[in-house]
């Protein structure tokens, strides 16, 4: 028997994390049988049905947003990029796409490859600022130089398009 701590994705759904990544809090389960090569598959938790009873923790959104702030107002590029991401999805805040553009700008600024992929995908889609496809394409190339893969995918769509509408100067 192994000693997992559970984390619950559905109801009836139980994945454990291994002994070694977690050691407090830990219940035990039986394995009934195997799934695959490397997966078994999980029976009973021994304290407690957690199949019916979500052990998911609620997120407090505005606290994350305040350490977000607090973060980018030291200088530090990351805590930005938060704030943009929570003005940009509506989190702990009503959605502000032009805040998030702002917040974006000034962890550009500082060379970060993340804020400024996320800026260039804010001007691709004209969301907080003026669509404009040849600003887009300059920062989300900087951003996928500079091993921000997801702006990579973002850059590859905006240079088809470019493409497509005749704008053969645009890179």
């Amino acid at each position: 028997m192994k000693k997992i701590k559970p984390l619950l994705l559905g109801i009836g759904v139980v994945i454990g994390l291994t002994p070694a990544l977690l050691k407090a809090n830990s219940v035990t389960i039986r394995p009934i049988g195997k799934i695959s090569n490397n997966s078994t598959k999980l029976a009973k938790v021994k304290k407690g049905n957690y199949a019916h009873k979500p052990i998911l923790k609620a997120v407090n959104y505005k606290l994350k947003l305040e350490r977000y702030k607090k973060i980018c107002r030291k200088g530090n590029p990351f805590g930005c990029i938060g704030v943009g991401w929570f003005a940009n999805l509506g989190r702990g805040m009503t959605k502000n796409y032009k805040v998030a553009a702002i917040m974006f700008t000034l962890s550009c600024r500082s060379g970060n490859a993340e804020g400024c992929a996320s800026l260039g995908d804010m001007y691709f889609q004209g969301k907080g600022v003026r669509q404009n496809l040849q600003r887009a394409l300059v920062l989300l190339k900087y951003g996928c130089k500079n091993g921000y893969t997801p702006g990579c995918k973002i850059y590859k769509r905006a240079k088809q398009i470019a493409y497509r509408s005749g704008n053969s100067k645009l890179n």
